[in-house]
């Protein structure tokens, strides 16, 4: 990836994440009448005459499917990029624990939304905007120090390698 395009790209990812994280804590609120995924599984009790936990549940049980699944595909995505020399075993374990602590910070972000008024999301979400240029920085530092190229990291910045252009950062040939 050309390096003109990077800058733009990770910001690009960087604002995405947030609108991203604001639609999932919308979403993910159960105490949130109006969420859509509450509707939707509220609509789909009603219409087959079911509880609603039971359909939440169910709910719930895939999203953790997907989630594991992506975290495997994460992973097997790095462990290739080990076994094509382009990154070290190291620098693996490097990205996954980075992985892991972006991914507890969204989580705790979102839930220190729930139960908050969409004004109160609404001031919260500026804040995070603020605060994103700052974590990009942060976390363009930590890959210099690293020795990780940030083209196996553009990802990382919304959704750690499972959106963006080619996942991960990576261009379709290098896919």
């Amino acid at each position: 990836m050309n390096k003109k395009l990077i800058i733009p790209v990770a910001t690009f990812a960087l604002v995405g994440i947030g609108m991203f994280t604001s639609q999932q804590v919308f979403a993910e609120d159960s105490t949130n009448t109006k969420s859509p995924m509450n509707a939707l599984v509220a609509k789909i009790a009603s219409k087959f005459n079911l509880n609603v936990s039971d359909v939440q549940t169910v709910f719930d049980e895939d999203k953790k499917e997907r989630e594991t699944e992506r975290e495997a595909d994460y992973e097997k995505r790095l462990t290739q990029l080990v076994t094509d020399g382009k990154i070290t075993e190291a620098q693996k374990q490097l990205i996954i624990a980075k992985h892991k602590e972006m991914r507890e910070k969204r989580q705790a972000e979102m839930q220190s939304m729930q139960g908050k008024t969409e004004e109160e999301r609404k001031v919260l979400m500026e804040a995070k905007k603020t605060k994103m240029e700052t974590e990009k920085t942060e976390f363009e530092s930590w890959a210099k120090q690293n020795g990780i190229d940030e083209k196996y990291l553009m990802g990382m910045h919304d959704g750690f390698g499972q959106r963006g252009p080619g996942g991960m950062g990576m261009t379709p040939k290098e896919k």
